[in-house]
């Protein structure tokens, strides 16, 4: 009878420690759906998703060919073939709708977060802990940017195998049971194929096992992680050369003290950010000042390298805070732009996977407080203390959501942290012509023309609207001015030349383009401008002629089939002309009004035209054959 009283007692005590936690990590599981549930009328944004998702002409749904696809080709300087075909699955399972894609991502958040509880719950064995980790981790607005942007997928899939390869690490140690190495490696594996920043976790091996007491300098440690340290080396080599054809080296040159500095100042604050998420921006730009970081940046680096030293000399990786404090430590060194490579110096997505021991940190801090406190009331007031830092996590969460909502909101929240940032203006302009805000469009353009200095893509962008909204002339001051410091932009030529015939500048143009083909003669653009101007003079033969030049380097031009047939029916051919608008080879409506009016003449002149025509060219002929022998076969009508 005592025997079960004593057992009673026991296991009432451990459903009361558990209640606690277990409601603490349902309670703010429901408050991060409901925070991020009008992610679910999200649209794409103009940053990476048309890269990734809305304009990637190889994205397509799942499939066996879509399998080797995105297994054998970078996409965004980015190779993780995971990621994209977790894309794939969605546009199986819903078609191209982002709501349902921002459905996905919020339930990757939610499984990461249990996953996490799980984790903590399994090394530290203490369930109000993890209930904290957790909770801090998920509600963090530092989160947000992971969750809330598409293109962020790779963080949410690149930890979810990451937890699930240190779960699966931590049993193989307590069992040395086989099938969880291999579960450990084959997660670890497909974690690095969803972002190669994956490769971090390598280290970590090490952490989990000083953490747990065993050895981690013997031989058979060592070598149980050589298989993580190999994969991890050809996943890196292959990240490398996704990377080297978008790389952009910042184009400021900073010192080599500088340099050294950036790395320990932005790893302190990383973790400043962990505990004051404030002035939170999409995109952090290098703060140079005459290419010299500002002077706040050399005593951070001298105080980080100085705790790390401290934590490295009197830290026990058996304490919990000192093993997640260098958790942290190691998913960050990778990013912490040693080496300034393009405009960004940090970014939020980066702590995503880093957060965890950031927020075990913190977790720790808050149970530590309740005790010195009070120890009778330890658990109440680190509830009470958890629920206010809470509280005000999730108002700046609430806050920071609403940014991703919209493509103007995004370049605007970039332009509230670099308002002197003439790119963020440009992107922003874009974005307003998208939504056909002609005059907002222009607006930014001036605004980000004005703020340009030696950056001249501002006035490239600016006459490319002037060009769309047919004022050729502005267009051309501002086209001309980027051709004299940087003649060789690709289309910049193309753009000018369009810009002389819509103002019936031919006699120029003929000039120009023959002078330009003389450098590059497999540039449609070039042959069809030149045949363009050559059909309003009424020389058809050659501008047919040119027009089969074009048709050389590219065969599926729909501007070039628009004016071989505009060609024809001038030329008297005009069977061939409307068989070729007929078969659908000029295309649908084209980007600029005056190609749109050019088309929509050429279609009313074949109105009522139905019957059966065999479109053909000839590479041989100058004038256009009616399907010789010679002539190339091209579309039945």
């Amino acid at each position: 009878m005592l025997m079960n009283r004593a057992r009673m007692r026991v296991d009432s005590g451990s459903v009361r420690s558990n209640l606690i936690p277990g409601v603490l990590v349902l309670s703010v599981l429901v408050l991060t759906t409901l925070l991020y549930l009008p992610t679910l009328s999200f649209p794409f944004v103009d940053w990476d998703d048309p890269g990734y998702i809305s304009e990637n002409e190889g994205a397509g749904p799942l499939s066996l060919a879509q399998v080797v696809r995105e297994s054998t080709r970078y996409v965004m300087g980015n190779w993780h073939p995971v990621t994209m075909l977790s894309y794939s699955v969605d546009l199986s399972l819903f078609g191209p709708e982002p709501g349902a894609m921002h459905a996905v991502n919020l339930l990757l958040h939610l499984l990461n977060a249990l996953l996490v509880v799980v984790l903590v719950r399994r090394l530290t064995d203490d369930p109000l802990l993890a209930a904290l980790a957790m909770a801090i981790w998920v509600v963090h607005p530092l989160r947000v940017e992971s969750v809330a942007w598409l293109s962020a997928r790779k963080d949410l899939l690149m930890t979810l195998f990451a937890l699930l390869a240190l779960l699966a690490w931590v049993q193989w140690r307590r069992t040395q049971r086989v099938p969880w190495y291999l579960a450990g490696l084959v997660a670890f594996v497909l974690s690095c194929l969803s972002k190669g920043m994956a490769v971090a976790l390598v280290p970590c091996l090490w952490l989990v096992d000083a953490y747990l007491g065993y050895s981690w300098r013997s031989v058979r440690s060592v070598a149980e992680k050589l298989p993580f340290v190999a994969l991890a080396l050809a996943v890196g080599l292959v990240t490398l050369d996704a990377q080297t054809g978008v790389m952009r080296v910042f184009v400021q040159d900073i010192r080599p003290l500088d340099r050294f500095q950036l790395g320990p100042a932005n790893l302190l604050t990383y973790a400043v950010m962990q505990v004051l998420p404030i002035d939170l921006n999409a995109r952090y730009g290098y703060p140079l000042l005459h290419g010299h970081l500002p002077a706040w940046y050399a005593p951070a680096c001298y105080t980080t390298l100085i705790l790390l030293g401290l934590l490295a000399w009197r830290g026990s990786l058996r304490s919990i805070p000192v093993f997640a404090g260098w958790f942290f430590v190691a998913h960050t060194l990778l990013v912490l732009q040693w080496i300034p490579v393009g405009d960004a110096i940090r970014a939020d997505r980066y702590t995503y996977l880093a957060g965890i021991g950031a927020a075990l940190v913190i977790a720790h801090g808050l149970v530590w407080a309740g005790r010195w406190l009070s120890t009778r009331h330890a658990r109440i007031i680190t509830l009470s203390l958890a629920v206010v830092f809470l509280g005000w996590l999730a108002t700046r969460t609430h806050a920071r959501i609403p940014i991703w909502s919209f493509p103007v909101a995004l370049w605007s929240d970039m332009i509230k942290g670099r308002p002197m940032d003439p790119i963020h203006y440009v992107d922003r302009a874009i974005s307003h012509r998208r939504l056909g805000n002609d005059a907002a469009a222009m607006a930014d353009f001036d605004r980000a023309v004005a703020r340009a200095g030696k950056e001249y893509r501002p006035y490239y962008e600016r006459g490319m609207h002037h060009l769309y909204m047919e004022r050729y002339e502005e267009a051309m001051q501002d086209l001309l001015r980027v051709y004299q410091a940087e003649p060789g932009r690709p289309g910049l030529l193309a753009n000018m030349l369009f810009a002389e015939y819509a103002l019936g500048l031919c006699t120029d143009l003929e000039r120009n383009a023959t002078l330009a083909l003389a450098k590059d003669s497999l540039s449609p653009d070039l042959w069809n401008l030149r045949a363009a101007c050559r059909i309003e003079q009424g020389a058809t033969g050659a501008a047919m002629s040119d027009l089969l030049r074009s048709l050389r380097s590219q065969r599926d031009g729909p501007e070039t089939w628009l004016l071989l047939a505009r060609a024809l029916r001038k030329h008297g051919d005009h069977e061939q002309a409307c068989g070729i608008l007929l078969s659908g080879l000029a295309g649908a409506r084209s980007a600029h009004p005056l190609m749109e009016r050019l088309r929509e003449e050429e279609m009313q002149a074949c109105a009522g035209e139905d019957q059966a025509v065999t479109v053909c060219y000839s590479f041989t002929k100058v004038a256009w054959p009616r399907c010789s022998p010679e002539a190339v076969p091209t579309s039945t009508v």
